[in-house]
């Protein structure tokens, strides 16, 4: 009999090798970096859509030490982590971001917080956030992810093809770019949900 894997309760033997790995997988500032450039992708789309006119978002030294910190205090896992780059992923298509204040942390904390209490019973407060951030205070973490919820049209629900769309960015030591995200693996249909 096989295992019940503690992310999916399904059977282990269910989840491709892939996903295996993924879930496995230690975060690491290539990682950090893939997740930034995905950040950044997704605030660009976001800006383009109201006005076409707008420049690709830059990245500050500020904004990854943010990135940095939150994950090290919030003790993210690395399945958290997925499920917010997936949450990243889908937000791409459809978010509109009229204004430019603080919006790549805005991005960041609205995917994050999300996965992080999709999938964890017990999480961090509100509070703990605004803490962690040390930017914004309690309710504006809740506006912030009310909003991302918003724009995901709260379907939260995510497959193993949702995050194996992610496997050469994560799973690869030297890609560190969303342009790699996409390579065909084999994908089951069981879903993580915890």
């Amino acid at each position: 009999s096989s295992s019940v894997h503690q992310w999916s309760l399904f059977p282990a033997s269910m989840h491709s090798p892939q996903l295996l790995k993924l879930v496995n997988t230690k975060i690491t500032s290539t990682t950090v970096e893939y997740l930034v450039d995905l950040v950044v992708d997704v605030g660009t789309h976001g800006f383009r859509r109201t006005s076409s006119t707008r420049p690709k978002l830059q990245v500050s030294k500020t904004f990854v030490d943010l990135v940095k910190r939150v994950l090290r205090a919030a003790e993210i896992t690395m399945p958290t982590l997925l499920v917010t780059l997936v949450y990243l992923e889908r937000a791409k298509t459809v978010i509109e971001i009229p204004e430019d204040k603080m919006t790549l942390e805005r991005v960041f904390l609205g995917a994050l917080i999300t996965a992080s209490k999709y999938l964890n019973d017990v999480t961090w407060r509100n509070v703990h956030w605004s803490m962690f951030t040390a930017l914004f205070g309690k309710n504006d973490i809740g506006h912030i992810e009310r909003q991302f919820l918003q724009v995901l049209d709260y379907q939260l629900r995510v497959s193993e093809e949702d995050i194996l769309n992610h496997y050469e960015g994560v799973a690869t030591p030297t890609a560190s770019h969303p342009r790699k995200r996409g390579s065909k693996l084999p994908a089951s249909t069981s879903h993580l949900r915890r």
